[in-house]
């Protein structure tokens, strides 16, 4: 066999080993490349199918965050909410509050009487009726204690008239509304 490429130059025999070289070359290609050429398409389009999936759970992760922040703001203000404005069941000591703090501001009590609860969509209202009696700022002490509670009352249809003693004393005759929340318990 070496005789026989002995025949031929040095060009030729440079020229031969490239054209095998190409040969081989071009047999690898179109045997292992070409072959898995379907399989690397397939391959990228999952791949690229995969980080769109990634940023899409990537954004909707930013997105739970934000609605849990929100979430926990929304459940402070409201458990805020629910320190001024308690539940139905808390109204009992609510009104015994405000019998109490007629009689620390000095006011004789004449009429406590509460009313039938009137209900909203979310909260709802017992009115209490009370006729007291006492010097003027006394009743004026008796309003800034309510006014300084932290649950919400409302005083309303006041009217005052002198009860003609020789000491200056009012009676006055009023309406308290004590206000709770309708919901889930706290």
């Amino acid at each position: 066999m070496i005789e026989f490429l002995e025949k031929f130059s040095d060009t030729q025999k440079y020229a031969a080993t490239a054209v095998l070289i190409v040969a081989l070359l071009t047999a690898f290609y179109f045997v292992s490349y070409k072959g898995n050429e379907e399989e690397i398409a397939r391959l990228d389009e999952q791949t690229a199918w995969l980080k769109a999936k990634i940023q899409e759970a990537q954004a909707t992760t930013a997105q739970y965050d934000d609605f849990r922040n929100k979430v926990a703001l929304v459940r402070a203000q409201l458990n805020r909410t629910l320190d001024v404005l308690p539940h139905e069941d808390e109204m009992e000591t609510l009104i015994t509050a405000i019998h109490g703090l007629a009689a620390q501001s000095g006011l004789h009590l004449g009429k406590f009487v509460p009313g039938a609860t009137i209900t909203h969509e979310f909260f709802g209202e017992i009115p209490v009726q009370i006729n007291a009696q006492g010097g003027y700022h006394q009743v004026g002490k008796f309003f800034e204690r309510i006014a300084n509670e932290s649950r919400i009352v409302n005083i309303g249809n006041l009217s005052m008239k002198s009860t003609r003693r020789l000491d200056p004393s009012v009676e006055c005759e009023f309406v308290a509304r004590a206000f709770f929340f309708q919901g889930a318990n706290k």
